[in-house]
């Protein structure tokens, strides 16, 4: 067993609390914190916690980056990439009533290639 482990365990308690308390604090319904929650709209992202939007960012920069990225680097910077992700989403999307209706998957992704992410290799 690793001797990471508990510190694992910590995380994932940690981790659930937060997201516990976001869904208990969001106006967006409970439903797009499961599966579907990469099918936000950019006007359902401005309204959501910073918590939730975090968490969403986080899994979107570990699809690009890559297991064997987040092993050199440690999950220190994957949370500060996916608050690069979150401030460039909120950035992006101030006074621009067009994209209301735009997937806010769709806006990380561009967020993220304009920052210079990819897959490595």
């Amino acid at each position: 067993m690793s001797r990471l482990y508990p510190l694992c365990r910590v995380g994932l308690w940690a981790g659930l609390w937060v997201w516990a308390t976001a869904v208990a604090q969001s106006p967006i319904p409970a439903a797009h914190y499961g599966p579907d929650a990469h099918q936000l709209t950019m006007r359902e992202w401005r309204e959501s916690l910073v918590e939730y939007k975090l968490l969403a960012a986080g899994e979107w920069a570990g699809s690009v980056l890559r297991e064997d990225w987040i092993a050199r680097n440690g999950y220190d910077q994957l949370g500060r990439r996916a608050a690069e992700i979150v401030l460039c989403m909120d950035e992006s999307s101030v006074g621009f009533a067009a994209a209301e209706d735009t997937r806010a998957e769709e806006v990380a992704i561009v967020c993220m290639t304009a920052m210079g992410w990819g897959p490595p290799g």
